[in-house]
């Protein structure tokens, strides 16, 4: 009570000598005008960082190869089915001849999962055979990255496809083996930022 009582009388003090408190309020902001010209904001990256981060130098090699103007993204959903099939990617590649298509593929952890994605994110088509795969396993998180896997295979044989886009949510530590398990690089190794530094 006493705490809200000094507050109380504060605030009647300002108000009181409202004409007292505003002058002082101008002395102290005229008093920190100086200081604005000093204060200085860098908005690049590399200012947030020491210098040669694995951070950086990956967002840096990213930033310059796809960056530029000329580069363009496409997303494509579909009211029913799938994006992966032929018919659809085949329409798509008559867009641009220079165009890279990465299919985008997720691994769900449970059924529940995947029906909260299918009920909440707009554009994503989950069928019901997946639902009833999931169900169905003894663990359901693994067979989501089977599933996944198995996507990676399909897009894999679609012409006009250039990788794939892999989204693992609170799995990222599966998407190596996964990927891995697909057989989509072949002989290729993957690349990772700890490689080159």
């Amino acid at each position: 009570m006493k705490k809200y009582l000094k507050v109380r009388h504060l605030a009647e003090t300002i108000i009181r000598f409202r004409f007292l408190s505003i002058i002082f309020s101008l002395l102290i902001l005229a008093g920190l005008v100086p200081g604005l010209s000093k204060i200085h904001f860098n908005p690049d990256i590399n200012s947030f960082f020491p210098e040669n981060d694995d951070l950086t130098t990956s967002h840096l090699r990213i930033e310059d190869t796809y960056s530029s103007m000329d580069n363009v993204v496409i997303a494509i959903g579909v009211k029913e089915g799938t994006v992966f099939t032929h018919k659809v990617l085949s329409l798509i590649e008559g867009l641009t001849e220079k165009a890279f298509f990465l299919p985008g593929v997720g691994t769900l952890a449970s059924a529940r999962t995947a029906r909260w994605i299918k009920n909440n994110v707009p554009g994503v088509h989950i069928p019901d055979s997946i639902f009833k795969r999931l169900e169905g396993a003894q663990d359901q998180k693994k067979e989501g990255q089977k599933i996944c896997t198995e996507l990676m295979q399909q897009v894999k044989e679609i012409e006009g496809v250039s990788g794939v886009h892999v989204m693992a949510y609170k799995q990222e530590e599966c998407v190596a083996q996964m990927v891995q398990d697909s057989g989509v690089l072949g002989d290729r190794k993957p690349w990772s930022p700890k490689d080159e530094y």
